[in-house]
Order: structure tokens, then sequence, then C-alpha cells
């Protein structure tokens, strides 16, 4: 992916071009200071191999739907936009999908101190605050070792002020394009554009083209 001081970028329909080349269904594309970042695809009636993880997950399910199984006794439904937290140690694997799944995987290398197995956000819920006239923040999933949440920009706010913290963040833009506007440079995002923001990296969004929402998910400080 293009790579410049202190941030990464990559777009999911090259992350899919990855895997067709690998000749492989998952593989990991981000490894950070508290944060690991997997993609994973799956076409109508696959099976998701994966095994107990070790780690915090959270998924994002970018396109497609079907069921989520947590430890062979609680399925959920799951659709495009949806964001579902499994804790550490758990058996979670994806079955009967019905559309083809696209989803990005994070793994969180610090454990939380959740005691729920898992949590289960729909697109709707996520996005049940938005505000036609000003931005709206909503941190829905906030644990010892990370908070993720909704950054909904209607157009008509033309964009945000500068931001600068101490912790790492990775942006997901689920709808909307505009430019990020970083201390080491600019860049265009879109739907399905990842980008990995280290401390320390003042950073805003501006000239957006239409309303714009993005996924933030920051390791706990």
């Amino acid at each position: 992916p293009p790579v410049a001081a202190n941030y990464e970028l990559w777009e999911i329909a090259n992350l899919s071009d990855s895997l067709v080349s690998q000749n492989v269904r998952q593989f990991t594309f981000m490894d950070e200071n508290a944060m690991l970042g997997a993609y994973l695809e799956l076409d109508i009636g696959e099976v998701d191999a994966r095994m107990d993880v070790a780690l915090d997950q959270i998924y994002y399910v970018y396109q497609g739907d079907g069921k989520l199984m947590v430890e062979a006794a609680q399925e959920i439904n799951v659709q495009a936009g949806d964001v579902v937290f499994s804790k550490a140690g758990l058996n979670a694997r994806f079955t009967q999908v019905t559309h083809d799944l696209q989803v990005v995987i994070i793994s969180m290398k610090s454990i939380s101190n959740t005691t729920s197995n898992f949590l289960h956000y729909t697109q709707a819920t996520i996005e049940a605050s938005r505000n036609s006239q000003s931005n709206t923040w909503n941190p829905f999933l906030n644990l010892a070792n990370v908070l993720l949440g909704a950054y909904l920009l209607p157009q008509s706010a033309g964009g945000d002020s500068r931001l600068v913290h101490s912790w790492e963040e990775l942006n997901i833009i689920t709808s909307g394009s505009a430019t990020f506007e970083m201390d080491t440079g600019d860049i265009l995002v879109k739907p399905g554009s990842l980008f990995f923001v280290k401390e320390e990296n003042g950073h805003f969004f501006r000239s957006l083209t239409s309303d714009t929402d993005i996924l933030i998910l920051w390791e706990q400080p």
C-alpha cells in the first residue's frame, strides 16, 4: 500500500485483488503496535475455517451477509454495515454465507476486561445518532483496550477541525468521500478506504463531496 511517515492507506478493492493473487481467503494487511488488521472474503455457501483466537477481535462486514457462530452455541445474523466484537479465546467463524462476504477483522494486541463474549451492532444502531446539520461522534464500543465509534459528517458541515492525539487510530470509510489532511500529507478517501494514523500525526477531514461516514477505532491510551 502507499506508505508515508506516520500513516498507511489501503483500499478494500486492492485487498480483494491480493487475495486472488495469493489464492487465499484471508490475510493480514496491517501489523501495528496496538492492533492487527486482516481481510477475509467468503463466497456463497462457504464456511470460515477459523479457530480459537487469543486476541479480542472486531469484525466489520463491508459487503454481504451470513451468520457468525460464536462457540458453537450462538449464531448471529450479520449483514453489510454490521460490527461484531468477539472476546479473546472464543471460537468464532462465519457460516451460512448467503451473499458473498467481505470482512475487515481488527485484532487488539492488549486484552479487554469485558465479561461479554460478544457484542453485535447493526448499521442502523451505529448510525442512529446522525444529525443532518452537524458532525456527530457515536462511541458505541468502549472497552479497556479499544474505543470504536461512528463519525458522521454531513456535507453541509464542510469537514472538521485538526486533531492530534497520543494513540494509534484506524479509520474505515463506510460512505461518502472527502480529503483527509494530515501533517504528513493529504489523501483522497472513499467507501472501502482504510487508513491507519500513528500517534501525534495531526489530521482532519475537508472537501466532503457528500455526507461521509467513518468508523474510527482507537487504542485506549
